[in-house]
């Protein structure tokens, strides 16, 4: 199964192993749990897996692959550049910026 969307926050991640846990915003909101790389808020994303019941967590996606697009629209620019990735670019200088 494929998901597409854009990553709307970090719930954890294990810089050893890669282990996350992200919410990508679809039409509804999807935890989505695996190994993938570095991903940041804002970046468009097409997740491969299949839903998965976690008797603590309730439902989630289990990934299997993740292929990152560039972010596309204002907003998914804005919530991308001022996502961390890039060091003293905060919400006003990527508005500036976009």
């Amino acid at each position: 199964m494929e998901l597409v969307g854009n990553i709307e926050s970090i719930v954890f991640r294990n810089a050893e192993n890669g282990y996350t846990v992200a919410h990508i915003a679809t039409p509804k909101r999807v935890t989505c749990v695996g190994v993938f790389p570095p991903v940041t808020e804002g970046e468009r994303v097409v997740m491969t897996g299949d839903y998965v019941v976690n008797r603590n967590f309730g439902e989630q996606f289990k990934v299997t692959s993740v292929k990152v697009s560039p972010p596309t629209g204002r907003e998914s620019m804005i919530r991308y550049l001022s996502g961390g990735l890039f060091k003293g670019v905060g919400e006003v200088t990527a508005k500036n910026i976009v």
